[in-house]
């Protein structure tokens, strides 16, 4: 299932994805400067991916480490709104 587009309400979200997997390619919302934690929240082997934006100058969109991000269960991304879109900071795999 996609959540293509996601809106930023608090800085830290648990995302418990649907059981066929979940996709986010852009995120609504935030301040210049804001900075997000995503979570993936949940056990049941579903996996939340964060889809990189290549020209990184889409409105809102995710300019993550060059590829996408494949969240497993309690895993995170740490992101940073620049004004125009979402930059990667960090992010914690949990295997």
């Amino acid at each position: 299932c996609a959540l293509p587009i996601f809106t930023v309400t608090k800085s830290f979200h648990k995302i418990t994805p649907d059981a066929g997997n979940s996709t986010i390619t852009t995120i609504q919302g935030g301040e210049t400067g804001a900075i997000l934690v995503l979570m993936h929240s949940g056990a049941n082997g579903a996996t939340l991916t964060l889809t990189n934006d290549g020209t990184n100058d889409n409105n809102h969109a995710l300019a993550l480490d060059g590829g996408d991000i494949v969240l497993a269960n309690n895993s995170t991304a740490t992101l940073i709104y620049n004004g125009n879109n979402w930059s990667l900071i960090s992010k914690m795999i949990n295997s």
